[in-house]
């Protein structure tokens, strides 16, 4: 990577970090970290270069910051060619090393970074988009965390060293199997007609499972939203009844074909993304998890942190006979035919934010607690931390060509 490369991805993961930091989203209190003394400082200093020179390697990450002491002392002594990331799952963790006056590195103009958000799959996709990988880079479990946080980063750390990346496919027209895509909707949901105009004219199918007592009970108006769609719709009625993963299972029992793709109504794909799902579907993984990128405020933001983003939704998938949605609300699919993989380079793009007002986005919130059998479950937050589409187009820009994970676990 060159110099200005490497530049431009410490300025893009400071830019999500910093958006990160400022939010309290319901974090638990951590416990009391031990004090530390110069000396054991040191002690774990010189633990982290020998590791670092050992694998001579170009990236040494640092799971947890602790109080601030360890990262500050390694960046400062770690030789020209290294670079440190310190990754964090405790935002909280980092604010507290900032108060006592460490990691002011990482407001600098240095080389050095810092990766924090509660999610693991955030931690996942940025690092790997940055271009960090198990061959390349050196890591290190902070010896001063609780043992809570430890197992953690354990945890993350076996989510990093067991992906792999594919080689990225050739997009072309067609595939060796045809594509269903599969859509449930309700009556209401806005801008259907542009959502089945974006289908491009090579998938096999649409199968659309509405939520309606009978084809008929829904307006002509909706109904004829199918009629922009370049390929097939096949519609079918069926009440919601509470029971999302019913209603989705209700969609594979309708499709002809072996590979789907799930796409709700207030969602897009790019041409681009498009293009590349056939070369997917040839590269022997069962299925495809996306980020997803939920607009807030305008089309120029994102959501981001505690889980906002990237929202790893499991759309493409090749199913087997077991394969079906579980789970009445939040739904996942099980069992599909093979390995999972994450998609690096593309992503589904989620605009209800920008397309629903604040009543149609407390009814479906309404919706999902009637399914979850709780009160208040889900909510409306006023403010969200949000950050440039920009940013994450940049780090996707990073990768090679329609690059995706291998992922070691299933979803």
């Amino acid at each position: 990577m060159s110099s200005d490369a490497a530049r431009l991805v410490r300025d893009q993961l400071h830019v999500y970090s910093a958006a990160v930091l400022p939010f309290r989203m319901g974090e638990r209190a951590l416990p009391e970290l031990p004090e530390n003394s110069f000396d054991t400082v040191q002690r774990h200093l010189q633990q982290a270069l020998r590791a670092a020179q050992r694998t001579g390697r170009s990236h040494f990450l640092l799971l947890g910051c602790g109080d601030g002491r360890l990262p500050d002392a390694i960046a400062a002594a770690l030789p020209d060619n290294v670079t440190l990331t310190v990754l964090e799952l405790h935002p909280e963790r980092v604010r507290q090393a900032m108060e006592r006056g460490h990691m002011g590195w990482w407001r600098e103009a240095g080389r050095h970074r810092l990766v924090t958000d509660v999610s693991s799959w955030a931690l996942l996709v940025l690092l790997a988009q940055a271009g960090l990988t198990s061959a390349n880079t050196a890591m290190m479990l902070h010896p001063q965390l609780s043992e809570q946080e430890k197992e953690a980063c354990r945890g993350w750390q076996r989510l990093f060293t067991g992906s792999a990346l594919l080689a990225g496919g050739k997009a072309e027209q067609g595939a060796d199997g045809p594509l269903t895509l599969g859509i449930i909707a309700h009556p209401q949901e806005p801008n259907l007609h542009e959502f089945f105009a974006h289908v491009p004219d090579w998938v096999h199918e649409v199968v659309l499972v509405w939520d309606a007592d009978t084809m008929e009970a829904l307006p002509v108006s909706v109904r004829s939203a199918a009629e922009s769609c370049a390929v097939p719709v096949r519609q079918v009625a069926r009440p919601l009844g509470g029971d999302f993963a019913a209603q989705r299972n209700a969609v594979l029992a309708a499709c002809s074909t072996e590979w789907i793709l799930f796409l709700d109504g207030d969602e897009r794909l790019s041409p681009e993304a498009w293009a590349v799902l056939p070369a997917l579907m040839r590269q022997g993984v069962g299925g495809y998890v996306f980020p997803r990128w939920t607009r807030i405020g305008s089309e120029a933001q994102c959501r981001a942190g505690f889980g906002l983003w990237p929202d790893v939704q499991l759309r493409l998938f090749r199913r087997g006979p077991q394969t079906r949605f579980e789970r009445n609300v939040h739904e996942v699919v099980r069992h599909v035919a093979g390995p999972l993989a994450l998609t690096l380079t593309m992503h589904i793009d989620h605009y209800s934010h920008l397309w629903k007002d604040m009543n149609m986005l407390a009814q479906k919130l309404r919706t999902f607690d009637e399914a979850a059998g709780r009160e208040a479950m889900h909510r409306l937050n006023k403010e969200y931390p949000a950050v440039s589409c920009e940013l994450f187009g940049v780090m996707e820009g990073m990768c090679g060509q329609d690059s995706c994970l291998l992922l070691p676990v299933t979803m």
